[in-house]
Order: C-alpha cells, then structure tokens, then sequence
C-alpha cells in the first residue's frame, strides 16, 4: 500500500537486438521506455506505428460493422477469452483477418451506396404518388397552341373557389383534379398559350405551387413501378451482402485478435520511436519497478548489451512514473485517486488513507440495507461472470464494498428499500416494525444526522492534517510539521472549549473569559508561526494575520460534508414516497410495479450522485489538506488487449 519504487535503466546494445529484445521486453511487461533526448551524433528508430494503427482502424471499423449488420449474440456478462502470448503474438492468421476486414469494409461500402440509392428512390416515390393517375408524362408541357401545368393548389381553397377565380380570369384554362391529400390539391392546369400571362397572375394568388418531379419522361406509374424494381433488386443484393456477412461473421474472434495485436503493434511501434541508434547500436532509456528487477536482469543478460539500473535523484522525481501497490481491499480506490491526478513520486499512496472515509461515507449516504444486497449481487454476479480486469475490476471491488457500507448504514437507520416492510403489511390490513430500533431515524433527528455528519468531516480534515504532519517529519522538516498544524490544532481545541463552555457543558471551570483562553493561544501561535517563511518582519506579521481568515475556509469544508445528511435524507424520502405510492393503490401486484421502477430510478441516480459527492469530498476537502499531485501511470511496453485475456 505504497507508491512503488522505481529504478532508471540505461542500455546499449545491438541495433540488430532491436526486435527480439523489444518482443522480451513486451511479454516481460514491466518496462516504460523513456523518449531520449535529441541528439545530433544519434538517429531516430523508424516506427511502423502508422501502419499498425491504420490495421487497428480497418480492423476496428469491419467488427463494428459485422456487429451491426450480422450481430453474433453471446452470453450477458460472459468474460473475456484467453489466449497464451505465443499464440496471441503469433501472426500467422493476421494477414488473413486484414483480409477479411477489407472485404467487410468494401461490403459495407456497397451498402452504404445501395442504402443512399434507396433513400433517393423511396424520395422519388413519395413525389410521384400524387401523380401516379396522370397518364401523362410529367415533362409534357403542351402543344403549340395549348400549355400544361401540373401543381398543387394550398388544402384549405375549396375547388369551386378555385375554379371561379380560374375561369373569371381565365375563361380558356381548364382545371383537371388529379389527387388530393392532406398536404393539398393535386391538379393539371391546361390553358392557352396566349392568355399564360394573366394564368400566372392568378394562380400566384391562389398560392399555386408547381411541384411536379422534374426530368420524369414517363407516366408517375411507370416511374414509380421503376422505382420500386430498382428497391426490390437492391433487396436482393442487400440479402446476398447480409448473408456474406453472416459467414465473415464467423471470424469474429480472428478479427479481434488480430485487432488486439494492432494495437499492441501500434502500442510496441510507438516505443520504439522513443529508442535512439547510432549505425549499429541500440540506446534504451527506462523505467522499471525495483521488484521487477531480478527478471529484468536476467533478461538483458541474455543479450549482447550494456546496462545500468539506478535510483532517481531528487531532480528526475517529476520524470519518474507512478505505480500504486496495493491490496484488494484498497486497490478499487485507485479510480478514485486516477480520476483527480495520481501522486507525485515523493508524494503519498492515498488509497488506504482515503478508502475508510470514501467507503464510510458512500455507505451512509445510501444508508439502506435492501440497497446495499442489490449493490452486492451486482458486484458478485459481475466479478463470477464477466471476470473483470484493469478499471472495471475496480469499479466491481468498489461496488462491493460500498455495498456492504450501504448495509451498515441501512442497519443504523433500519431501512429496508425505505420503509417497503411497514407498507407491504399496510396493504394486507397488519402492522409490522423492524426487529430493531434505528439508533438514528433521518426523518425525525435531522439534526442529530448533520452534527454526525460534520463531526465525521472534521475527523476527516484532522486526518488530512496528520497525515501532512508525518510527511513533513517524513521529508526532514520536523519544524515545519509542528509549526503547519499544531498552532491549528490547539485553534480548534479552543473553538471546541469556546462552544462548549457556552452551553454549560464542562462546569465552572470553563466560564466567562477562560473560556477564550485556549482559543485566544491557538490565534496566538497562528500570528505567530504561519507568516514565518515571509523575508521581512512585516511579511511575517502581515502573514501570521491573515492565516485567522483561513478559519473560514476550514469552517467551509467542515460544512461541505452536509452533503452526507442531505444524500442520506433525499435517498430516504424518495424511496418512502415510493413505497406510499405504491400502497395507496391497495393492491400488491400494482405495488411490486412501483416499487421496481422507483426503487430502480432511486438506486441509479444514488450510485452515481453518492460517488460523485464522495469523490468530491476526497479529492477538495481531504487531499487539500496533504497531497502532493502531479505523477503520471506507469505505462510498460506490455500486450495490449481489448478482447482477450493473455496468459504466459
């Protein structure tokens, strides 16, 4: 439980190793390359990392498309398969799953157009259908003497309306009604060519619309009937495309692990661009953890090279990459600590400082024990099936043990999915109480919940405080760890002594001004100490004045863990007010409906509402108080793998 330690590996070797020393290196899994400076005298190693990601891509967008156009189903929650590294780097099946991804992906092409061809024809009908009665075709536009128009006149003129105002105007045109549909009067216009003039006129005043299709030399049948051939036969290819895939589908697990060793090849080739040579020696710069050295050695023994294993200096700490050591209970909380910003090398593994509070608290803000078995099953049924790994194995740990918190909580307040026992028995006429009384009850002790909550933040920031007074000590600042957080301590002690003193809770022998005495000597000291590094004697004072306004602040985040009453009180209500829901209708059937879909929408937006607020807590209220951000993953050349579990 600890940030683990690291040495720096220095090597050269033979420009020739470069390959299988790389490969070693991978299936060792436990080495970070570090980019080498640049250098006139030194060349920079080719990477085919271009290459490979263009396959992960191909490879990528042919399983996506087989999933969606021939989905394979496979078992909910199934985990993932494995593959021995020797077979997983063997790449023997990888030119053969390219190939196969290129004729997915140029199948899908085909569809791609025949799906736009068909969009544009179904378009085409949906014009035409109007027409499809005109026995004429639509880019016939009359005779010498006599013109046509086809248009559509607004749905809400009645026909005599427009034949009256045609005709007035007009005595030579002709209306001819071809359809009528919601969206407005179909019609052939047919007039005298020497008359078009004021046809026009007239027809702009009844909102006339020419809206025929334009370059259909047919009848609106026979186009529409062409239309339709044209869909039918791209139904036919579609068929014939569904069933190729269907059967490419069926290399499914080659294409990903061909995908898996794309990236992985991608992953290698950008490590290598880190490397240096010169015309026929390989420079190696690195990373490693001090308990992988042993095997470390033994592998660059085997090889023609020069190596050096060394500790950091102090001036290369930012450089070093961090690894966290921890064990299972405390291991779910590096999502947390990943998700703010990992500590810096000289910094503090924060997860077993932080995984008591975190799981503490999410567990009383959810503060329900049917909630925590839900959470619970989740969690085992997740980590029997799917047998998770990297992030989603701490997701799954941390779900199980805020789970079983959220028990705890729900056996303090004794809820059980709210009150759903009390209501279930109300439906049937009986009374029912749990086997025990709630040593506290949200509803009713509000208070009694807040002052909890804010006298668990300050023990949290107490903590915090500790937790920077070892780290002083630690770093060879003992002064420094007295002086930061002692005159601070003694403040709150007298605070403490000030409030308690006033409600006549520690006798006479705290009352009047004895009882500002302990406060008014932690102020003291804050004047006294925190403007201590200022270069004048005014800086200090000046300094030392203004650390009393940071009372405020540490007042500030002690209030911040309201949060845990309000979370506590608004998961509890929403569940009750469910429950009466569900038992206003008197019927079980009704109530076990509502109760599922309440109880549902409240246990998700709990999950993610209490982590979010717990996060919050940490990562403002308690890291402020000691930790030392800044460091970056260790990131080994190791095998990369999406789809499959790779076994040495």
């Amino acid at each position: 439980m600890a940030i683990a330690k690291m040495r720096k590996l220095s090597l050269v070797g033979l420009l020739s190793d470069r390959e299988p020393l790389t490969r070693e290196l991978l299936l060792l899994g436990c080495v970070e390359v570090s980019p080498l400076g640049t250098d006139e005298r030194l060349k920079q190693i080719v990477s085919g990392a271009d290459e490979a990601q263009s396959d992960y891509r191909l490879l990528t967008r042919a399983i996506d498309t087989a999933n969606r156009r021939a989905p394979v189903k496979t078992p909910f929650l199934s985990p993932s398969p494995e593959v021995s590294a020797e077979r997983f780097l063997d790449e023997r099946d990888y030119a053969a799953a390219a190939a196969v991804a290129r004729e997915i992906e140029e199948i899908e092409s085909k569809l791609r157009h025949t799906d736009a061809d068909d969009a544009r024809e179904e378009s085409s009908i949906t014009a035409l259908e109007p027409w499809k009665t005109y026995d004429l075709p639509l880019d016939f536009s009359g005779t010498s003497s006599a013109g046509v128009l086809l248009g559509m006149f607004p749905p809400q003129t009645p026909l005599t309306e427009i034949e009256r105002t045609v005709y007035d105007a007009v005595p030579e045109a002709e209306i001819f009604t071809v359809s009528v549909t919601p969206d407005g009067r179909y019609a052939e216009v047919v007039y005298h060519r020497d008359r078009e003039a004021e046809l026009g006129d007239v027809l702009r005043s009844l909102s006339f619309a020419q809206n025929a299709p334009k370059g259909v030399r047919t009848t609106a049948g026979d186009a529409i009937r062409r239309a339709a051939d044209k869909i039918a036969e791209h139904a036919e290819d579609r068929a014939a495309a569904g069933e190729r895939l269907s059967e490419l589908a069926g290399s499914m697990r080659e294409l990903k692990l061909a995908q898996d060793l794309a990236l992985t090849r991608t992953f290698t080739e950008e490590n290598a661009a880190k490397l240096a040579s010169t015309d026929a020696t390989l420079i190696l710069s690195g990373w490693l953890p001090v308990d992988s050295e042993k095997s470390v050695r033994a592998l660059l023994d085997r090889f023609d090279c020069a190596y050096e294993l060394a500790d950091p200096e102090e001036s290369e700490y930012p450089d070093v990459p961090i690894l966290l050591k921890n064990n299972s209970v405390t291991a779910p909380l590096s999502m947390v600590t990943e998700m703010y910003s990992l500590p810096a090398y000289d910094g503090i593994d924060p997860n077993p400082l932080m995984a008591p509070f975190f799981i503490l608290f999410y567990g009383l803000m959810m503060a329900d024990i049917g909630y925590g078995l839900v959470m619970i099953i989740l969690a085992l049924i997740i980590k029997t099936k799917k047998k998770p790994r990297g992030g989603f194995k701490n997701f799954t740990g941390l779900l199980l043990m805020c789970g079983i918190a959220t028990i705890g909580g729900g056996i303090i307040t004794a809820g059980f999915f709210g009150d759903a026992p009390t209501q279930v028995a109300s439906i049937f006429g009986k009374e029912f109480s749990m086997p025990w009384n709630a040593l506290i009850d949200p509803m009713n002790q509000a208070i009694v919940v807040l002052a909890g909550a804010l006298g668990l933040g300050f023990v949290q920031i107490i903590a915090g405080m500790a937790i920077n007074f070892y780290m002083s000590c630690r770093d060879g600042r003992p002064l420094d760890a007295v002086l930061d957080n002692v005159p601070w301590w003694i403040t709150f002690a007298g605070i403490a002594v000030l409030a308690l003193g006033k409600m006549g809770m520690l006798g006479e022998t705290f009352t009047g001004f004895a009882a500002f005495i302990p406060a008014i000597v932690g102020a003291v000291l804050l004047v006294c100490t925190q403007g201590r590094k200022k270069p004048s004697v005014g800086g200090k004072i000046i300094s030392g004045l203004g650390s009393l306004y940071n009372i405020t602040s540490y007042f500030s985040d002690v209030l911040s863990y309201a949060r845990v009453m309000a979370l506590m009180l608004a998961g509890g209500v929403i569940a009750n007010v469910f429950n009466m829901i569900g038992a206003m209708t008197g019927n079980i059937v009704a109530f076990a409906a509502i109760f599922l879909i309440g109880h549902s929408l409240n246990i998700a937006l709990n999950l993610l509402g209490n982590y979010v607020h717990d996060l919050r807590l940490q990562c403002l209220e308690y890291f402020g108080k000691f930790y030392k951000d800044g460091g970056r993953k260790f990131e080994p050349l190791e095998i990369k793998a999406k789809h499959f579990v790779v076994t040495k």
